[in-house]
């Protein structure tokens, strides 16, 4: 369910009347139509009219519809929603596990997730399940220090980070879904106090890292094959919470502040930095994935429900 705020208390002079406002901040999925080489969206509609958690899995390979994470019927689900709302159907239900948001995998496959049973969240793992539905299988056991995780469509990679030496490093190591973990991609030196997002690049060959601090505003571009680093700037923006590769590996989505609002940006490899939708207000997260055909992006964005209300002898 969705967390239930009051803001802007005001009490008459007796002490008798409060009045406020009470809102909710629901995560919601909508999809749009990219034109113009996808630095211009329209048509944008929203795939979940509800009040609960709804996360961005992935694309289906076709472009027709979207891989959604939700807890709507009281416990995490994934399914696929079609772009035109004419479907949904659930590929995997769980009463038991806690289910993160996850990946699709290079060959489209399989869904990638992390999860841990209700009961004992201290244990976890990575697992993978059809896209077509069945018995999810763990992969390997989640690092205790899990720091996302990240797959190339164009690429048979994926890879999960790990915080290690008391924060100051990220690790991105490599993983096959079937196969379980690889070497080691790359190692980035990082502030304790700080969150990290990243992606790796659809054809593999480098990673975006990104520290979410206030102020921050730069995005590094590790080179795997030689580990030589770059940064670039996104101009007019802060507080970076999401990154996610266009198809080509030559731009970057990434979900931003500006104020108190939240917007999605189109970051090119020169630091040419474009607004592509504003995504949520009151410094709420947000995420966009382009689909397969490159026509059309899924964002993840936020919608607030309020309203005043008055308490009487209270």
């Amino acid at each position: 369910m969705p967390g239930i705020d009051a803001v802007s208390p005001s009490a008459t002079i007796d002490g008798k009347k409060l009045a406020y406002i009470r809102y909710t901040v629901n995560a919601s999925v909508l999809t749009g139509d990219l034109t113009n080489s996808g630095t211009r969206l329209t048509n944008m509609r929203e795939l979940t009219r509800d009040q609960y958690r709804n996360e961005i899995v992935g694309w289906t390979a076709d472009s027709q519809g979207v891989f959604i994470l939700s807890d709507r019927e009281g416990t995490s689900e994934i399914y696929r929603q079609t772009v035109d709302g004419s479907s949904t159907k659930t590929v995997f239900a769980s009463p038991n596990l806690d289910v993160h948001p996850g990946r699709i995998s290079p060959d489209g496959q399989w869904i990638i997730f992390r999860a841990g049973e209700k009961k004992t969240l201290d244990k976890q793992a990575i697992y993978r399940v059809s896209v077509n539905g069945g018995t999810p299988e763990a992969i390997f056991d989640l690092p205790r220090n899990w720091a996302g995780m990240s797959c190339a469509n164009r690429a048979a990679t994926c890879a999960f980070g790990e915080s290690v030496n008391d924060g100051r490093e990220l690790t991105i190591t490599e993983f096959d879904p079937v196969k379980g973990k690889g070497k080691q991609l790359a190692r980035v030196a990082t502030q304790p106090q700080d969150i990290y997002y990243w992606d790796l690049a659809p054809d593999g060959s480098q990673i975006a890292v990104a520290d979410s601090s206030e102020n921050s505003n730069d995005v590094t571009l590790i080179k795997l094959s030689s580990k030589e680093t770059r940064k670039i700037t996104i101009k007019g923006y802060d507080n970076i919470h999401s990154l996610r590769f266009s198809n080509d590996s030559q731009s970057i989505y990434c979900g931003v502040l500006k104020g108190y609002d939240t917007w999605i940006v189109r970051l090119d490899r020169y630091g040419g930095t474009l607004p592509i939708t504003q995504a949520g207000r009151f410094s709420a997260m947000s995420s966009a994935l382009i689909s397969p055909d490159d026509l059309h992006l899924a964002v993840r964005g936020t919608n607030v429900d309020g309203n005043a209300w008055l308490l009487e002898d209270f």
